[in-house]
Parts: structure tokens; C-alpha cells; sequence
């Protein structure tokens, strides 16, 4: 929008008048300020400052609304001169990036909690760089079920690249603690939408391995006591 020395309309666009849901046929020779009666001071001071000669913008500025609710916007201003060169207003470039800044802000508090729960999840988690084979992050969960450090595991140590040798999307392996233990996991692969990355989910399932063994050798005693053996 163009706008005179003393902040009225000469010239507005269509998408101005929509964003802003202003109608088009009543801005031309309208004071800014007062069709934006909610606008903050310091875009007030902006504006001045423009209108002294200062070119200023901003990609993403909040613009907080009378009615409690936010707008977000992206501009630019810059003063435009008349045939002897004294400034004769400004030239305001305005963009209404609400619904953009709305979805990033929501992605954003989501990675949040996802990240939140990825520390306190009762399994442990690791993220893989199946490409360039590393591991990216590990748990606090798998640095307890596995006995190292998070940095040992990042670093590689722990052989949790053994996990994946089955290929499946579940499977049952023998796991060497950094202890020397030994442990049977739970293993869960979980290919990621991200090309070349994949997360594990495991768990410790040692203690019903055993319980299954236990009742395995038990029957089998029963089996060889009823044939007399």
C-alpha cells in the first residue's frame, strides 16, 4: 500500500483489504492508524522513522488484536519521494502470515512433547542413521537397560547395530550388557518417514524369557515323569 505524509491511503491492494478484511471502496484517503486503531507504538514509531527516511521490515512480527487474539505478520517499509526529492510518505509491503506462523508454532509445541516423552519413556529409544550408520539419540531408558553411557552408545559402543541383524519388525535377541550380563530384548524396528532413518524401541524381557524356560523344563520333567523316564 502507498500512504501520504500523514499516514493516509493513496493506493491499497485487494489482498491488503481482504487479509485485514477491510473494505477496499472506504481505505483510499483513510488515516492508517485509524483504520488500526489496536496497532502497537512501536510500529507507530516505525512509521515515523520511515517517514524520516528509514527502510525497515521484518519477517515475522506479532500483531496483537484488539479482540485478544494474535496476527502475524511480514513487511516492509521504505519512504517514496516526490519529483524534488522530499519525502512524500511511504511505501507499506504487508503480508498476513497468521495461519503459517499458527501451524509452525503447533508443530513446534508437538516436537515439544514428543521430545518430552521420548526422555521419559519407560522403554528405551534409539534413533538411527541407517545411511551412514550411526546413531543419532539414544534414551535415558536404553543407557539403563544396556549399562552405557549415552555417550558410549553414540559413540558405538553397546553393538546395538546387532539388534538390527534380524531385518524384521520384531524380534527377540540376546543382548550383552556393559557389564557382561546378559540380557534378552525385545526389539521393535521402526522405519521413519525421514529416508535412511529408523528407531528402535526396546525392552528388557530377560526376566519372562526366563519364566518361559522355567516352564518349558518344568513340563518336560512332568512329560518324562508320566512316560517313566
Amino acid at each position: 500500500m502507498m500512504l501520504h505524509q500523514k499516514m493516509n491511503y493513496l493506493l491499497v491492494s485487494k489482498r491488503f483489504a481482504a487479509d485485514y478484511r477491510l473494505p477496499e471502496s472506504e481505505l483510499i484517503g483513510r488515516n492508517h492508524w485509524d483504520a488500526f486503531p489496536d496497532l502497537p507504538e512501536r510500529w507507530r514509531e516505525i512509521h515515523l522513522r520511515c517517514l524520516g527516511g528509514a527502510i525497515e521490515s521484518c519477517a515475522e512480527d506479532p500483531f496483537p488484536r484488539s479482540d485478544g487474539t494474535i496476527d502475524w505478520v511480514r513487511w516492509e517499509m521504505r519512504p517514496w519521494y516526490e519529483i524534488d526529492d522530499t519525502i512524500g510518505g511511504v511505501i507499506l509491503f504487508s503480508e498476513l502470515i497468521t495461519a503459517a506462523k499458527t501451524a509452525e508454532l503447533a508443530l513446534r509445541e508437538n516436537e515439544e512433547v514428543l521430545r518430552a516423552m521420548f526422555e521419559v519413556a519407560p522403554v528405551g529409544i534409539a534413533l538411527l542413521d541407517t545411511a551412514e550408520i550411526r546413531m543419532l539419540r539414544v534414551n535415558p531408558s536404553l543407557c539403563r537397560l544396556t549399562g552405557y553411557s549415552q555417550a558410549e552408545l553414540l559413540e558405538g559402543q553397546g553393538s546395538l547395530w546387532g539388534l538390527l541383524r534380524g531385518g524384521g519388525l520384531s524380534e527377540e535377541v540376546e543382548y550383552r550388557r556393559q557389564d557382561g550380563s546378559q540380557a534378552w530384548l525385545e526389539v521393535r524396528h521402526c522405519p521413519l518417514a525421514a529416508a535412511g532413518q529408523c528407531m528402535l524401541l526396546v525392552q528388557d524381557i530377560t526376566q519372562r524369557r526366563q519364566l518361559e524356560e522355567n516352564r518349558r523344563l518344568q513340563t518336560s520333567a512332568l512329560q518324562a515323569a508320566a512316560h517313566g523316564i
